[in-house]
């Protein structure tokens, strides 16, 4: 006798094509038994979708492309399994344990990962569009990509239709936001930040889909000059190399006069000063610009302020955490 297990399914009905066991109803994937032993089992490419899984015993159990959509995985133990490329879509994950797990290239999406612990686990390539995982456990000592950089972003790169591309940037946005807010709630600021980017970098290709090239040009400004405000450093860096060639271009054209004697050549590292000084806004007055060049040490003057006032508040951020 088959499994009596159906569920619906694309308007029609999928049904267990399973036998059911000896004196019951259901097979021994759907019968509704808590603790199966399944360790060290070999289920390479097997279809649990729906499975009654819970509290099931997979330690060091090849699951490798297992599929377990929709099944109940609550409380299992999966510590060294080999889940690569497994999927795990919509399935109930609540307190399972994932620990030096393999899950490389696996489908989380959708799942509810309620204090799941990731411990150890390789979730490289893993995708995590819609997974609940902000109450999960250790995600932050499991292998991510190192670059980190989600699948979903990798695949709509990838992706010619540009429909289809912006879904998955749409999805690596929610990824990335997940993930951004998981790392920062436990205290890893610096893996918080790197999401962040992630975040805005995948913001920036939206909008150059969506054809918003004013939005896409400020969104490249801002990842050349401070990584969406994470690097300070390279706001600074910039700064210095801004103010160095404004100096060289003072110089090389004589566009600045000395003072105290305006018949006097003014040297390379008398333009240095006048560059300091324009973009600090000190206005020292010991140098100004001839008339011509007025407008470019106004220009200096104002993105000074601005740079300066942006350098200030990138460090800040980075204090405050």
């Amino acid at each position: 006798m088959k499994c009596k297990f159906e569920k619906a399914f694309r308007g029609g009905y999928y049904k267990c094509p399973h036998d059911a066991e000896s004196g019951g109803d259901y097979c021994f994937w759907h019968k509704e038994e808590d603790g199966k032993d399944l360790k060290g089992k070999d289920l390479k490419g097997e279809n649990l979708a729906d499975a009654y899984l819970r509290k099931a015993d997979f330690r060091n159990a090849n699951l490798e492309n297992a599929n377990f959509i929709g099944a109940n995985l609550e409380y299992a133990n999966f510590i060294e399994a080999n889940l690569k490329n497994a999927i795990l879509y919509g399935t109930h994950l609540a307190s399972a344990d994932f620990g030096w797990a393999n899950l490389e290239n696996a489908n989380l999406g959708w799942t509810w990962c309620r204090y799941v612990s990731f411990y150890g686990a390789d979730l490289r390539n893993v995708n995590l569009h819609g997974a609940k995982i902000e109450n999960s456990l250790n995600l932050q000592y499991a292998k991510l990509d190192e670059d980190h950089i989600v699948i979903n972003e990798r695949d709509g790169d990838k992706e010619k239709n540009n429909d289809k591309k912006l879904e998955k940037y749409s999805e690596a946005s929610d990824v990335y936001i997940t993930l951004k807010n998981y790392f920062r709630k436990v205290g890893r600021y610096d893996r918080s930040g790197k999401y962040f980017i992630g975040e805005w970098r995948v913001r920036g290709k939206k909008y150059k889909l969506k054809k918003n090239y004013p939005s896409w040009l400020i969104n490249r400004f801002l990842d050349h000059f401070s990584r969406y405000g994470e690097s300070p450093q390279r706001v600074f860096a910039l700064s210095i190399l801004f103010v160095f060639v404004l100096g060289l271009v003072y110089w090389h054209l004589g566009a600045i006069v000395n003072s105290s004697d305006p018949s006097k050549t003014v040297s390379l590292p008398e333009s240095l000063h006048f560059s300091v000084v324009t973009f600090t806004t000190l206005g020292y007055g010991d140098y100004y610009p001839k008339q011509s060049f007025q407008f470019l040490a106004d220009l200096e003057a104002f993105s000074g302020m601005f740079i300066m006032a942006f350098f200030v508040v990138t460090v800040a951020r980075k204090i405050m955490r």
